[in-house]
């Protein structure tokens, strides 16, 4: 599962946000082999000087349409026309998007479109089975981004140090529930030009790591405590039927967030905490920010035992 890499430099171009859109409607498919990511992002970043090229970690991504704005939503530069040339180097999954002309210092953004596909290996974005609350067989996603990975679900400078803020949007069937590392901002029912889809949008993450975003879209149940006298939501989402079996899992993560904070002296800097459970996962679980993510057969072993 070894994913090469190279550092991309940060001396000219900071990334600055990303606005992620992933459109995973093919999880209504209910087919394996029919399951592939849809989406577009809005790169922000700040040139500190005049530059011909920016650069993006990619792999297992193709591009559509793209084009550069400036900081008032002006066009500068679009593909088609070469004025924005990709070239890839794909022993270090990096994207060189060069443009026809210099641009000068300032603050820009690369829209891109693109396209890619749910990963076989639990890494990236990928697919699983679960079972739904009717007892049929149905398909859920997954992320795991740590340590190089987001790369394959979406454009961005997939490297520790090139923190960034990120707001998230999915795209899925209604019967499902989609999740972030931040709370949900909106929904929109009856999306899409047959108005049967849903469209979740989460607040914008604090500053952080790329391998630290995440999202999980599948059926769910939950229970709900508080910590910091009711200011800090905990949520734990189980899979159908098993939401019974995680009072004292919720009872642990409040106590534990409370004795850790007033021994550090640092609450947590989120707005929400949720703990999910799912049926496939590389490791025992992943710290993501506001969304932990457990392999479910630890959690229910650690209750029993």
């Amino acid at each position: 599962m070894a994913c090469h890499h190279e550092e991309i430099s940060l001396e000219t171009v900071v990334p600055i946000s990303y606005d992620v859109t992933v459109d995973v409607r093919c999880l209504e498919k209910n087919n394996s082999q029919e399951e592939g990511l849809i989406g577009s992002v809005i790169y922000t970043f700040e040139a500190k000087q005049q530059i011909k090229f920016v650069q993006l970690n990619a792999k297992e991504i193709t591009f559509g349409k793209l084009r550069l704005l400036d900081s008032e939503r002006k066009e500068v530069l679009k593909e088609g026309t070469n004025q924005i040339v990709i070239s890839f180097n794909i022993d270090q999954s990096v994207e060189t998007f060069q443009f026809d002309t210099e641009i000068l210092p300032g603050i820009y953004s690369l829209e891109i479109e693109y396209s890619g596909k749910f990963r076989d290996d639990l890494m990236g974005c990928y697919g699983c089975n679960y079972k739904k609350a009717n007892g049929d067989i149905g398909r859920m996603c997954v992320t795991q981004f740590e340590a190089v990975w987001a790369r394959t679900a979406f454009p961005c400078v997939d490297q520790p140090n090139a923190k960034a803020v990120f707001t998230v949007h999915i795209i899925h069937p209604p019967s499902l529930t989609a999740i972030s590392n931040m709370p949900v901002s909106s929904v929109d029912t009856d999306y899409g030009e047959e108005h049967k889809w849903t469209k979740t949008n989460f607040n914008q993450s604090p500053i952080m790591s790329s391998y630290l975003v995440a999202w999980v879209v599948g059926q769910f149940e939950h229970i709900e405590g508080y910590c910091y006298d009711g200011k800090l939501p905990v949520r734990v989402y189980t899979l159908p039927g098993q939401v019974g079996q995680a009072n004292f899992a919720l009872e642990t993560a409040v106590r534990a967030i409370e004795y850790l904070s007033e021994f550090t002296q640092v609450p947590i800097p989120l707005p929400k905490m949720d703990l999910v459970t799912i049926p496939d996962f590389q490791s025992g679980a992943m710290e993501n920010w506001g969304l932990i993510i457990l392999l479910f057969i630890f959690f229910f072993l650690f209750i029993f035992n």
